[in-house]
């Protein structure tokens, strides 16, 4: 029985981010559980792995999650079904708290507007 901190929302994907690093994704209009995502194994202060904010990119790909802690790590969950989910990037101890983050869209080189980049 946890305690859910924060939720974001895409048509593919509920992520809700709670105590002791635990984030998990459902499917948004069933409540269907389908992953619980692994916590950062960086952290050794168990308070510290709560989960304080949580952003799902608008194409269901990438998930960044925020932690009491100030680290900041970056999802790959393009397929959480067929391939485990890993942390593809972190970056530890930030200077300040974040309370909103922004996936920046790029034109890419064939002129569509579907490069997501954070």
């Amino acid at each position: 029985k946890g305690e859910g901190f924060c939720l974001s929302v895409t048509h593919k994907y509920l992520a809700i981010g709670g105590k002791k690093g635990r984030l998990r994704l459902f499917e948004p209009k069933k409540l269907k559980f389908i992953i619980t995502l692994p916590s950062p194994s960086f952290t050794t202060d168990g308070s510290s792995l709560d989960v304080c904010g949580c952003f799902l990119s608008q194409d269901s790909k990438r998930l960044v999650a925020l932690y009491k802690s100030r680290d900041i790590v970056f999802y790959d969950i393009s397929d959480p079904k067929a391939k485990p989910v890993e942390a593809v990037r972190s970056l530890q101890s930030h200077s300040g708290a974040i309370s909103e983050l922004l996936f920046v869209h790029e034109e890419d080189t064939t002129g569509n507007d579907d490069t997501e980049l954070l």
